[in-house]
């Protein structure tokens, strides 16, 4: 059992860790500021597309269904589209893209 000890504490303890040049060179892509944005959802683009410093978005259901958003001085009206209209049922699970336009 002494030679077993004995062998067992000349041997060195595994080393886990990596050198530090063993990760490599950093992809420059990663780096480039147009690489890093993310898709922005319609909420998104429509307060982007609003402004942002004039206060809350304000939502106006109107009677034919429309939506009007405003905020300050700013207006847009998003429409439904007429396919959506004429099959409500596949909006549940394949929904159609919307119509928005400025309100002037």
């Amino acid at each position: 059992m002494d030679s077993a000890a004995s062998a067992a504490a000349r041997t060195p303890a595994l080393r886990l860790s990596l050198p530090r040049g063993a990760a490599g060179p950093r992809n420059p892509a990663l780096d480039d500021p147009r690489a890093n944005t993310r898709s922005h959802g319609l909420e998104a683009r429509l307060a982007a597309t609003l402004g942002g410093a004039d206060g809350p978005i304000t939502e106006e259901r109107l009677s034919d269904g429309t939506l009007r958003l405003r905020r300050g001085s700013r207006c847009v009206l998003v429409r439904p589209s007429r396919q959506a209209q004429i099959d409500p049922f596949n909006e549940s699970i394949s929904p159609k893209a919307r119509g928005v336009e400025s309100c002037n």
